[in-house]
């Protein structure tokens, strides 16, 4: 199974749409996000998402609540299976263990990563694309789908995502 992640959409609909469109044809079987969604409205988006998503929210996004009334008042009547919890998710996709955590809490993202427990950790926060092999766990930071770094003054960059291979164990950053 492939697994798209994706972190720090920002609002920016327009690459996300284009981020949707590249996983589904990459035929991934799950999408994960590791949050910074920024605005409850992002969520509209996700309804030309055909595939499965689980994720979090992040230190620029509001309380889950928001995001919650959101979820069940629009989009869970549509039979639009997501998963969103507020700061950690753990999961199990294609017998593999994944936890995924924006990255904005270090110690708890080093306790994530140094516990041995998963094969895959999902972060993102620094809007820098990055995968490490620590011990046994994967780390997979997608980099960002907004396209930008910092917010004063916003900085280009080429919005990247990330696709997990569970058979090989191994990830890829896409640049998009």
């Amino acid at each position: 199974m492939k697994i798209g992640i994706i972190s720090d959409s920002h609002n920016q609909l327009e690459n996300f749409g284009r981020a949707i469109n590249y996983l589904h044809s990459a035929k991934v079987g799950l999408v994960i996000h590791c949050g910074d969604w920024t605005n409850p409205a992002t969520l509209e988006i996700l309804k030309k998402l055909k595939i499965p998503l689980k994720g979090v929210l992040g230190n620029c996004d509001t309380k889950m609540e928001v995001y919650q009334y959101k979820l069940d008042r629009e989009l869970k009547p549509l039979n639009i299976d997501i998963e969103l919890q507020d700061s950690f998710l753990e999961t199990e996709a294609d017998g593999k263990k994944i936890a995924v955590n924006h990255g904005d809490n270090e110690s708890l993202l080093l306790e994530l990563i140094h516990s041995e427990k998963y094969d895959l950790v999902c972060c993102g926060h620094t809007h820098r694309a990055k995968i490490d092999k620590v011990e046994r766990t994967l780390v997979v930071n997608p980099g960002s789908i907004a396209g930008f770094y910092n917010i004063n003054p916003p900085v280009k960059i080429t919005p990247t995502l990330g696709i997990y291979d569970t058979d090989k164990g191994i990830a890829e950053i896409i640049k998009f």
